[in-house]
């Protein structure tokens, strides 16, 4: 996936896992990017993340955005 990140949008969510002996509930958090491709298409891109990946992906944010700092001058 390459182009313009025009939006995004997120939401938390609950499922429910049952088997005989207990029921667990995870939490899910949902991620939607709205961007332009290479020719200018409206796209969308859909991430389900755990809490666990969640507090990866953030992570690697971080290091992406710490790199951009250290390439482009402010």
């Amino acid at each position: 996936m390459s182009g313009t990140l025009i939006d995004f949008d997120w939401k938390i969510s609950t499922t429910l896992a049952t088997d005989s002996m207990s029921q667990q509930y995870t939490p899910t958090m949902l991620l939607t990017l709205y961007y332009n491709d290479e020719e200018m298409h409206k796209r969308e891109a859909y991430f389900e993340f755990s809490p666990n990946q969640l507090h990866e992906f953030i992570e690697k944010l971080h290091t992406v955005q710490d790199t951009v700092r250290k390439v482009v001058p402010q």
